[in-house]
């Protein structure tokens, strides 16, 4: 009898390591989702705002009865402090321990430069704003399958300012400045300068600082005398304002070409000295569709969102491309998951309908919105731009 207790018990045990192990894998009545943001480091303005974005979303969909027919979100959030390898930490403790189907990945190029190839080997797939195309597509022909970037790449968005800059606004002379060591910055100069010349422009001066610059005269010293009619800057926020009061102090007029880094708050960080500036984002802060996010946000967590509208839209936006795909896989599986998600066409988001390419893992047509700083107010110029290819 005893024999036949310890035997029983024995099964009830097997059978209790078994069923658990199934709930950490498959998530039971619930899906497990990972958010890796910057909570408390140098980004954090925008980090905390996109990870709120996501907590809203999930808080959302979790109140609509869930995913795959009733499972709640389970959403697990790490701060990676604006750290490599606090990111990389985070990702592994996730998919090892949390037991996470899917990644939220930072807005950082990068980190998901150095994330991309760890998800290769752990295979959880990651939703990421990183532009850098290098994060997506390792060498020609391939490309990271586990990683999706849901917002255009920095080659697009560059791409998208120079085009406006020749056809819409008659600038056919630039200088660039920008930072060497910050992937983010290198990965929009580039693409800039070589559509700008392709087309026909000119690019009379190219010229890097390096990380942790304060005092940009020398550079902007040497691009005044060469004269262009404007400037493109593709740094983040404080070193842009920097550059911007540098090249009013030093008598240069000229315009500003940015990037999405000269969203809100952009003007009240610099002040007028970057009125004029023209720049491509994926929302602007007096967009109509934007405002009712924005009012929700602000009452969900009774402040206006830091960093940008943008970055409501960006969080909420890759949430709920996880969440299609998730669907579409039939099941709270990795695998089956980022095989949807490579084929996600005409996905329903705040910003637009978004369809993947599966070859580079970026979404196809993401049309780009076009503001001028005007008086410290955010104008709108296009709110559909794309490109133009000749």
């Amino acid at each position: 009898m005893k024999s036949r207790y310890l035997s029983l018990l024995v099964v009830v045990a097997i059978l209790a390591t078994v069923l658990t192990g199934c709930k950490s894998d498959t998530g039971g009545n619930e899906i497990r989702i990972g958010a890796i943001q910057d909570h408390s480091g140098a980004t954090a303005t925008w980090g905390v705002t996109h990870n709120n974005a996501i907590i809203q979303a999930v808080e959302d969909l979790n109140e609509q009865g869930g995913l795959l027919k009733g499972k709640k979100i389970k959403l697990i959030q790490y701060d990676f402090k604006c750290k490599v390898e606090e990111a990389l930490t985070a990702y592994s403790r996730l998919v090892d321990q949390d037991k996470v189907v899917a990644v939220l990945g930072p807005a950082h190029s990068g980190v998901m430069m150095a994330m991309a190839p760890v998800a290769e080997d752990k295979k959880v797939p990651i939703i990421s704003g990183a532009m850098d195309e290098r994060s997506l597509i390792p060498g020609p022909g391939q490309v990271y399958k586990y990683h999706f970037l849901n917002q255009p790449s920095a080659y697009q968005q560059a791409e998208a300012i120079a085009s406006y800059a020749l056809f819409e606004m008659g600038i056919t002379k630039v200088a660039i400045l920008y930072n060497q060591g910050n992937p983010y910055a290198v990965s929009l100069a580039a693409p800039f300068a070589e559509y700008f010349m392709r087309h026909g422009g000119t690019v009379v001066a190219n010229e890097p600082f390096q990380p942790g610059t304060k005092d940009f005269r020398p550079q902007l010293t040497k691009i005044k005398q060469l004269n262009p009619e404007a400037i493109h800057v593709t740094n983040y926020l404080q070193e842009n304002a920097l550059i911007a009061q540098q090249m009013r102090e030093l008598g240069m007029d000229m315009r500003i070409l940015g990037n999405n880094a000269c969203n809100q708050p952009f003007a009240e960080v610099a002040g007028e000295a970057v009125d004029g500036t023209v720049y491509p984002i994926t929302m602007s802060p007096n967009d109509p569709r934007a405002q009712e996010p924005f009012a929700a946000y602000k009452e969900r967590f009774g402040e206006e969102p830091k960093g940008g509208i943008h970055n409501v839209f960006t969080g909420h936006d890759n949430l709920m491309l996880l969440a299609d795909a998730i669907e579409r896989a039939g099941k709270a599986d990795p695998e089956a998951i980022r095989d949807a998600l490579e084929s996600s066409t005409d996905v329903d988001t705040w910003t637009c309908k978004v369809t993947i390419d599966a070859a580079t893992h970026m979404p196809i047509g993401f049309p780009l919105t076009i503001v001028e700083i005007q008086d410290g107010e955010y104008v709108i110029l296009d709110d559909a731009y794309l490109p133009v290819y000749e």
